[in-house]
């Protein structure tokens, strides 16, 4: 069994920071999205406000697809090709 070294913990931490970071993003504008709506009934100017919104979180939640979908699993058989030797 390989020792891991500090740069890969580092590493490591780093990208499990980033998925929480773009987790919680995603979460925070499913809960906007729908405060921003009701506002736009009121007021026309929070329109485009509710619309870069909604592309952002449409972008937010093809990213986090992608990341948990093919980079997560290629880092984590490389950290098993690195531990075992697999």
């Amino acid at each position: 069994m390989q020792n891991i070294t500090v740069r890969e913990i580092i590493i490591n931490t780093i990208n499990n920071i980033e998925l929480m970071f773009w987790g919680f993003w995603s979460l925070g504008v499913d809960l906007f999205i729908p405060l921003f709506q009701h506002f736009n009934k009121k007021r026309g100017s929070i329109k485009v406000l509710t619309n870069h919104l909604t592309l952002y979180k449409a972008f937010s939640d093809c990213f986090f697809k992608y990341v948990t979908t093919v980079i997560l699993p290629q880092r984590v058989n490389l950290l098993l090709h690195k531990l075992f030797r697999v």
